[in-house]
């Protein structure tokens, strides 16, 4: 898949600490590291070309957005080693999208990001249970946006 954007040395890359565990072997199940970065592509692009979410993502750069993407779904995506971790993904999460949040970003806008993580996997040939996965996991992200 070839992307319309210059993302060379634009993107963020998912560590490769070998601590860090995705939830239901994630992963593993899309194929590595390498699938999981074209998935945050693929997510940021489709989310900067919707015109439901312009008015939020439209104007930032394709590195910044795909960092604060990233985020999102490694909050979702990876297994916390601990409650205390698991409450300070969700804080940064919120911290880093609060000025999107006091900007209106709301429930129904997460709603719309779930559909393009959807679209995003299915571009990334994501078997339907990984969907499955992804799509229970990321929804528990939700209450931070419907608290905006």
């Amino acid at each position: 898949q070839t992307s319309k954007y210059d993302t060379t040395n634009q993107t963020a890359t998912m560590p490769s600490d070998p601590n860090i565990h995705f939830k239901d072997n994630i992963m593993e199940r899309m194929g590595g590291s390498s699938n999981i970065n074209l998935l945050v592509v693929t997510f940021c692009e489709s989310i900067k070309e919707d015109p439901k979410l312009s008015k939020f993502f439209g104007n930032f750069a394709f590195k910044d957005l795909s960092v604060l993407e990233e985020e999102l779904l490694m909050a979702a995506l990876v297994e916390p080693e601990g409650k205390m971790e698991s409450q300070s993904r969700r804080s940064r999460v919120a911290l880093h999208h609060y000025r999107l949040l006091e900007s209106g970003l709301n429930e129904r806008h997460f709603d719309v990001l779930s559909e393009h993580l959807k679209y995003a996997l299915e571009d990334c040939w994501a078997s339907d249970d990984v969907i499955e996965d992804c799509e229970s996991h990321f929804a528990t992200l939700r209450p931070i946006f419907e608290h905006a």
